[in-house]
């Protein structure tokens, strides 16, 4: 999609893997993880030209299998450390998991919301970041904490246009 990555970087938009069926990785073998996280990396890559560094696996679960086939395709598994629940609770409840949790005044913040609520996205949100500002925290991307790059280089594909190759 032309111009998608800079839309990314105007917005401050970054896009990681999740995988392909949402399963929990630590049932899976060595082979169905890869395809799982390959499946969903080649989609992003069709889709906004670039490859995912960091994925976050279902339910945070995880093993060492799981991020050694994520360091195969040079993916770092991202893990939160602060789950809203906006999954399993109204928003007021969710309101209050955060705001119980900043509380705590924890050195870093990492959240897992899901942005595919409606209350996640227009009313636990604005909270969150209004209460995360309030008490002086920087937001920043993963790939900016972790002092990283969002995206990977894309794999070459063939058949490439001679046409588009400037090697002289």
């Amino acid at each position: 999609m032309p111009g998608f990555e800079n839309t990314l970087e105007l917005t401050r938009k970054k896009i990681a893997s999740h995988t392909w069926t949402h399963p929990d990785l630590t049932t899976l073998n060595d082979t169905a993880i890869y395809n799982e996280l390959k499946k969903t990396e080649e989609a992003i890559e069709n889709i906004i030209g670039l490859r995912p560094a960091y994925m976050r696996p279902p339910y945070g679960a995880y093993n060492s299998n799981v991020t050694a086939v994520a360091a195969s395709l040079n993916e770092d598994v991202v893990i939160s450390n602060f789950d809203s629940h906006d999954w399993e609770f109204p928003a007021n409840e969710s309101i209050a998991l955060y705001d119980a949790f900043i509380a705590t005044n924890p050195t870093t913040v990492l959240a897992l919301n899901h942005e595919t609520y409606n209350t996640s996205a227009h009313v636990v949100l604005p909270h969150a970041l209004e209460l995360l500002k309030g008490k002086g925290y920087k937001l920043v991307t993963v790939a900016e904490c972790l002092g990283g790059q969002p995206y990977l280089k894309p794999r070459w594909r063939w058949p490439v246009n001679p046409t588009k190759l400037k090697c002289i």
